[in-house]
């Protein structure tokens, strides 16, 4: 991977790349880019500019479904909220 990060000048952009091309068809918002290829949010953010400039990633808004926990006194519930979110697509 070091390598790669030498030849691509960025060691996290090489992960955040091949998040991308070994999922092709999945699209990812920046949570789950920061989860998935373990970069910091600030350096996914920065990173995913550079890819959409050049025209490795294109953005695209949608909407994610999440399932919120909330305490209500003694139990728990689940919500489910609708989250307007940009996704990365390669």
């Amino acid at each position: 991977m070091k390598t790669l990060g030498g030849i691509f000048d960025s060691e996290p952009r090489v992960k955040i790349m091949r998040l991308f091309l070994f999922n092709e068809d999945q699209p990812y918002d920046i949570e789950d880019i920061v989860e998935r290829s373990k970069v910091t949010k600030p350096v996914a953010r920065k990173e995913l500019k550079i890819l959409e400039k050049v025209g490795f990633l294109r953005a695209k808004s949608f909407t994610k479904e999440v399932t919120m926990k909330r305490k209500i006194s003694t139990r728990t519930s689940k919500t489910k909220h609708k989250r307007h979110q940009k996704k990365h697509t390669h």
